[in-house]
This record gives C-alpha cells, sequence and structure tokens, in this order.
C-alpha cells in the first residue's frame, strides 16, 4: 500500500457530504487537480476535506495535498499496516504506477513470454486483509486489488481475483506470498526498473506538471503490455475438480481407444492363424 496519494475523495466541509461522481459514485481528485484548484479558486478549494478511497466508509482518513506534489494522510491518520507492510510506500513513481494501472480498462498481462487479458469488474487500491499467518492473523494491503468475470482459464483458476503489486525499490516479502497463496489469492509483480519518475522528468525534484506527466506515460506503457511476474498461483477447488474431471475423461477415452487397438491386434492374430492353418494343408486362400 502506498503512503503517498495520487487521489482522493472530498467533503464538502460545509455537509459534510461527499462530492458526487460522474464515472465513480464520489469524485476522485487527482493530485494535480487539487493543486490547479488550490491555485486557480481557493476559496473552493479551502471548502473541501479530502479523504482517502477505501470502499468501506468506516476506514477512510483525513488528507491533504503536500508540497511534494501528493496526498498525504493527516497526522495520527494512516490506517492500520501502511508503514509495516510496503516498503516501497513513500516512492511517488511507485503510487503513480498504482493509479494508473487501477485505471486500466483492460490489463494486457505478458508473464514470462504468457499472454493474457483480464477486464477488470471491480478495482480496490487500497482494501485491507485479515489472513491467517503461521497461526495468528496478520492485516496485509495489497497495492491493487481486482476482479473480473469473463470465462477463462485464470478465471476458473485464480477464483476470479488477483492481486498486483508494484515493485520499484523492495520485492515481495516471500512470507506475503506464502500468506496469499495459502488463501487462494494470486499475486503479480509489476517491476518499474528504471521507469521511474525521476528517470521520465530528468530531475529528483519533479514539479506538478512532470508528476502528471508521468502518470499519462505510465497509462499509456501499462495500456499496451503489462511485463509481470506471477508469484503466487494458486488453485480453486472448482478448477481442481474440473481438471481432475477433463483429466479422468482423457484417461477413459485413451482406455477406450487401447482397448480397440488390442481388438484390432486380436483380430489380425487371428486371422493370421487362420491364414497360417489354410496354408499348412495345401489350400491356396483366394481372395475376390
Amino acid at each position: 500500500m502506498a503512503g503517498k496519494k495520487i487521489w482522493a475523495y472530498a467533503k464538502d466541509k460545509r455537509s459534510n457530504d461527499y462530492v458526487a461522481g460522474t464515472k465513480h459514485k464520489h469524485k476522485l481528485y487527482y493530485v494535480w487537480e487539487a493543486v490547479k484548484m488550490q491555485n486557480t479558486n481557493p476559496a473552493i478549494f479551502s471548502q473541501l476535506e479530502f479523504m482517502s478511497t477505501q470502499r468501506l466508509v468506516n476506514d477512510r482518513r483525513k488528507m491533504h495535498v503536500h508540497a511534494g506534489g501528493f496526498f498525504r494522510y493527516n497526522p495520527n491518520q494512516s490506517p492500520k499496516g501502511i508503514s509495516d507492510t510496503d516498503p516501497d510506500s513513500d516512492s511517488l513513481s511507485h503510487s503513480l504506477a498504482i493509479a494508473a494501472l487501477a485505471e486500466l480498462e483492460k490489463l494486457n498481462f505478458e508473464c514470462r513470454g504468457e499472454k493474457f487479458s483480464i477486464s477488470p469488474t471491480s478495482v480496490e487500491t487500497e482494501q485491507r486483509l485479515q489472513l491467517i499467518s503461521e497461526g495468528e492473523y496478520k492485516y496485509y494491503i495489497p497495492d491493487i486489488v481486482f476482479t473480473f468475470d469473463q470465462d477463462s482459464e485464470y478465471a476458473k483458476r485464480w477464483g476470479r481475483k488477483l492481486v498486483i503489486e508494484v515493485m520499484h525499490t523492495h520485492a515481495c516479502e516471500e512470507v506475503k506470498i506464502k500468506d496469499f497463496e495459502n488463501h487462494c489469492i494470486p499475486i503479480i509483480e509489476v517491476k518499474l526498473n528504471k521507469m521511474t519518475l525521476e528517470e521520465h522528468s530528468g530531475t529528483r525534484s519533479p514539479n506538478i506538471q512532470q508528476i502528471e506527466e508521468f502518470y499519462d506515460y505510465l497509462k499509456r506503457k501499462f495500456s499496451n503490455v503489462i511485463y509481470g511476474n506471477i508469484l503466487s498461483n494458486p488453485v480453486t477447488t472448482e478448477f481442481y475438480k474440473d481438471n481432475v474431471a477433463i483429466a479422468f475423461e482423457k484417461q477413459k477415452l485413451a482406455e477406450k481407444q487401447r482397448d480397440k487397438a488390442l481388438q484390432e491386434v486380436t483380430q489380425l492374430q487371428n486371422f493370421e492363424k487362420k491364414l497360417r492353418k489354410l496354408t499348412s494343408e495345401g489350400n491356396t486362400p483366394i481372395f475376390n
């Protein structure tokens, strides 16, 4: 989970209601939109209280626009797990990659030469998961949790869900991979490598325009193809049963073909015996 946020909801301080959106139930403010509003229309900006975007209302926390070009949780407002589950949480490149991936309507993956696509039906970027790890409850906040409905091998294999972890400087921990796989949650790790804000902008202190440009760049790149590595590759009970049934049918077909072949061999052997008998008795068979 990223500590630096690229987007946030907003409440009207006068009514305490969320600002309504068009694509989403609540309007999603990108940080560059908030900064522009702050500079050009400070009166309206001052009437807004920015909130994080967790699905559950009680999990949302107050946020503010940071001078570095991102939303930051207010003091003592960080959700449980933000500081101890993701060493990349303070990377702006990491946050921008999460935002770009979460906005895609179709995800075209290439994982070690294998290509497949999914079309998400829901996207969560701050979903807190409670899993059992070595006999104890442990909280995780994945970078992105997708669900998808299309009838495909991966939908059946993974139970129509997928977690994406964005790797900037720190790889996904082995214990996390194990815990997710034990709970039948697949993970695809997407590495940024040199595809970072600093590399793209040519500066260690990018301005808000460069941040927005890098976000647009990532969306274009990820829209084409997402190179990843499948870290957790579990199998659902449904997928396992289907594959057992397919294997059983293949075995039955193979046995049927084997029995037919043996029957044909037996018939041929019987024919050869009759032929030898006729020949030994001095009779020459005539074939019409």
